[in-house]
């Protein structure tokens, strides 16, 4: 399981907020917003957060903001000015105005149960710069910032069983939401709940949320408890605090039911794969096991829950999974795994409905269920981490650092060798003509992460485009297809977008998808001199690759020698289709991409690779020895390795070899160096080569040095 998380109540002792930072350190900057618009490709259906508040158990206090802010409730800041704002239907601004800031694009109203009579935000954006970006820092209650929204106090001494259910939506930058419980009348508030403690830097919660916390071992019985509703808006970092906005609604303290189970958080593994794909080719398919967080909510045990999975396409049920699991008390939660998970067959949209159960009736089954969608692709269309939903947009002017050479990047895993013929990317219709991208690719074993966060042994990615120029189309049809023409061994690999602005000048902004649970790796973004940083909602970013089955290309030459050079002419290639990219390999690590090699100077064999427009490819090798020079080098094969494959040390035993100081290079096998080392040997000496930090793969290994030169092949497993 990758991301399970609860949604149960968090303690810490309250004398102030000890604000928990976020976990995204990256430098961040306010960003304008988009126009959020469906994506048209795949046709994606996903489980909403949002539902009516439990209607089981007796209500105890209803506060819907019918009346405005409820009698008796105190609304304070720090500075003065910053305080809990009250939307009605004769305010002005009225129900259906949301944030005013400058940097939200009018986001809002919250869509809670009762909306349109009433609801209350803290606007964090429009108190720091009165919702004009010019006036940053200038409004009337500057960032850092707190706001308090406190109840007059509460008597809960006729109930044992307390919970309290609440409609939210919020965006943040660094600000952070959180409810504080006092039993003394709001002298002391030494308990507190978090919400929306998953939001990443710039992100936003669903619109809106509900959220439910049993909170009878703190309230229950108690005579003077005071809520306060407080935004947090002094942590952050060298580029603001705060910031954007919390909007709340239907806030409703009820008698906890008997029995309430639920789903808390969920999540569907494909084996080994990181991602949980919107799209994946049929030969990419591998089974997809469900996960889910269950929640007992209610004040009594359940002796017996159950999980069912069904999953559909569009000839009705194909798969049924029941899977039994045992106690759970009241108030805890368990993760409970699918016995045996489905591998789709077809290709189609696939529909899973995932259902728990318990061994007693439920008080509000609505919370019991959660459903999504996926699609299965021919071989030759998309494979997508995102699931078609837009949940915000991420580019080059989202971070300080992150105008030129930004990258953004989504795992993708290959079981078989994929031949990548362009990318697809949703784009923002704030993205200018004129940027530059590149597709890039790079091996994702052993990628750090945070303040210096890199690519284990990779100064440049394994493959890199031809520039692709955002011309003033794109925008204007919020997506750009960028050709690359890539033959991907098998393996995972981070594949996306690198931008160039012209120094800010130009903007590059993709669609980012909210909707599905993610591994927290599953998408990267790169800026530039800070380092490599997770950013765990899958970005709109789709591989297309090229069916190559049938497609024959055959490759035919001469080759002729002399005294002093050789040569490989008369190259011709036929089949596929032209244009054709050429790669020549030979020894000493020879390279040229010319189609005729009209002067060789050593023996050996030379190697010619060839790519077609729809990147299939056909490899030929060729041998050039007789009377060919070898440099006055002398090949000297009288090297033992063992073990070979190896997990990384090597034995190196050497026969005939004077003594003295060799170099050691380990090249990978598109000619990348990522290792370089010198040893000093005695004659017939022994030593160890340790690639023990490299990631697994084929490598060229040359040693060199006294006029002598070997090369090997070796394999890290």
């Amino acid at each position: 399981m990758k991301k399970l998380f609860s949604l149960g109540l968090s303690l810490s002792l309250m004398f102030g907020i000890n604000a928990q930072n976020n976990n995204f350190n990256k430098k961040g900057i306010h960003s304008s917003d988009d126009i959020l618009l469906k994506s048209e490709v795949i046709n994606h259906k996903t489980f909403s957060k949002k539902s009516a508040p439990a209607n089981c158990g007796s209500v105890i206090y209803n506060f819907d903001f019918s009346a405005g802010i409820p009698a008796g409730w105190t609304n304070f800041g720090s500075p003065s000015a910053a305080l809990w704002e009250y939307r009605g239907p004769g305010t002005t601004p009225d129900v259906t105005v949301g944030s005013r800031g400058a940097y939200v694009s009018t986001r809002g109203p919250i869509t809670s149960s009762s909306a349109s009579n009433g609801f209350m935000i803290f606007d964090s954006d429009f108190l720091d710069s009165n919702g004009d970006p010019s006036t940053m820092g200038q409004g009337v209650a500057p960032a850092p910032h707190t706001g308090n929204l406190t109840t007059s106090p509460l008597d809960f001494s006729s109930y044992p069983a307390v919970s309290i259910n609440l409609e939210s939506y919020a965006r943040t930058f660094y600000g952070q939401q959180w409810i504080l419980i006092s039993l003394d009348g709001g002298i002391n508030y030494l308990d507190s709940i978090q919400l929306h403690s998953d939001l990443d830097v710039n992100a936003e919660s669903d619109n809106a949320t509900s959220y439910s916390f049993n909170i009878s071992s703190i309230v229950g019985g108690q005579s003077n408890v005071v809520f306060n509703f407080y935004f947090d808006g002094t942590p952050g970092n060298a580029n603001g605090n705060g910031y954007y906005f919390w909007m709340l609604d239907d806030i409703t303290f009820v008698e906890s039911p008997d029995y309430d189970i639920s789903i808390a958080d969920w999540d569907a593994d494909q084996g080994t794969k990181r991602g949980l794909y919107g799209s994946t080719p049929i030969n990419e398919v591998k089974e997809l096991i469900v996960s889910v967080l269950a929640e007992n909510k209610g004040v009594k045990d359940y002796t017996s829950v159950n999980l069912n999975v069904e999953t559909s396409n569009f000839t009705g049920n194909i798969n049924s999974s029941n899977t039994p699991f045992g106690l759970i008390t009241s108030g805890g939660n368990a993760t409970i795994d699918e016995v045996s998970g489905f591998t789709p067959t077809d290709t189609g949209f696939y529909d899973v409905n995932i259902l728990i159960s318990g061994d007693s009736a439920d008080c509000e089954p609505m919370n019991n269920e959660r459903s999504y969608r996926y699609y299965v692709s021919a071989k030759e269309e998309s494979y997508a981490l995102d699931h078609g939903e837009i949940s915000s947009y991420i580019g080059t002017n989202s971070f300080t650092g992150g105008e030129d050479g930004f990258q953004m990047l989504n795992i993708y895993e290959f079981q078989d060798t994929f031949y990548l013929k362009n990318i697809w990317m949703q784009l923002s219709s704030l993205t200018t003509e004129g940027a530059a991208l590149y597709v890039v690719v790079y091996d994702s074993t052993g990628a750090t992460f945070g303040g210096g966060g890199q690519f284990v042994n990779q100064s440049a990615p394994l493959y890199k485009s031809q520039e692709y120029t955002i011309t003033a189309q794109d925008p204007i049809n919020l997506f750009a297809t960028i050709p690359c023409n890539f033959k991907i061994p098998p393996g995972g690999y981070y594949i996306g977008v690198e931008a160039y602005t012209t120094g800010a000048i130009d903007t590059v902004r993709i669609a980012v998808d909210q909707s599905a649970p993610q591994d927290p790796y599953a998408s990267l973004v790169y800026i530039l001199n800070t380092g490599l940083y997770t950013n765990p909602d899958a970005m709109h970013i789709r591989l297309n690759q090229t069916n190559c089955s049938g497609v024959n290309i055959t490759i035919s030459a001469t080759v002729e020698q002399s005294s002093t050079v050789g040569s490989i002419k008369q190259v011709t290639i036929n089949g596929g289709e032209a244009p054709y990219a050429i790669e020549w390999t030979g020894p000493n690590f020879f390279t040229s991409q010319a189609q005729n090699l009209n002067t060789i100077t050593k023996q050996g064999t030379y190697k010619i690779s060839v790519v077609d427009k729809n990147g299939c490819d056909a490899q030929k090798s060729f041998d050039v020895f007789g009377s060919v020079s070898n440099n006055d080098f002398n090949v000297n094969n009288n090297l033992e390795i063992y073990p070979n494959p190896s997990e990384g040390l090597f034995n190196l035993n050497f026969n005939n070899i004077k003594a003295g100081s060799y170099n050691i290079e380990v090249r990978n096998m598109v000619g990348q160096m990522v290792h370089n080392s010198s040893i000093q040997l005695t004659k017939d000496g022994n030593t160890t080569l340790d690639l023990s930090n490299i990631s697994k793969g084929a490598y060229l290994l040359n040693i060199s040095g006294k006029n002598v030169e070997i090369n090997e092949s070796i394999v890290i497993k």
